[in-house]
């Protein structure tokens, strides 16, 4: 069984998890920030590596990740934020042009999950219409991005007031 020493960015930025030795960031402080410098250096930390994580992407020949949202960043023992699931969609996307893969067509657009309300416009345009996640691109990347951001500095997800939204 291989297993690896990894926190999702997501639980410990929800507070769901903390890793050993660090205290929970607390949800009362600025903007759900902590006071103590140790917290807010370790999250400006985790902004600079997830935008050198995306920047590393955009650089090499994957050109983009396609799939960026807070559960798909998780930190090691040691601080390190690890991008996962990149790549994925291209290859998704590429075996449903060539039929190799099909859509779930019962998709209920009054319950997409919360985390597609995070999507670019573009491409939540394209999931209300079809009901397809395209494939994605560096400027997808981007705006993504900026939802993980969001979420680290003010421990809420974006939109969270309006969670309630339907297509209608």
């Amino acid at each position: 069984m291989l297993t690896h020493s990894t926190l999702g960015l997501k639980e410990l930025v929800f507070q769901e998890a903390t890793l050993p030795g660090y205290r929970k960031v607390s949800s009362t402080s600025c903007a759900g920030l902590s006071t103590a410098s140790h917290d807010s250096s370790k999250t400006e930390l985790a902004f600079l590596k997830d935008q050198k994580g995306v920047q590393y992407i955009h650089g090499s020949s994957i050109k983009f990740h396609g799939s960026l949202f807070l559960s798909n960043c998780v930190v090691d023992a040691n601080w390190v934020v690890k991008l996962t699931d990149f790549g994925l969609q291209e290859i998704i996307w590429d075996k449903m042009l060539h039929k190799e893969l099909a859509c779930f067509q019962g998709v209920d657009l009054d319950h997409l999950p919360n985390k597609y309300l995070q999507l670019p416009p573009e491409m939540l345009r394209n999931v209300l219409a079809e009901g397809l996640l395209n494939c994605g691109s560096a400027k997808t990347d981007i705006y993504q991005l900026g939802m993980i951001i969001y979420q680290i500095l003010f421990h809420t997800r974006p939109f969270s007031e309006n969670y309630n939204l339907t297509t209608k």
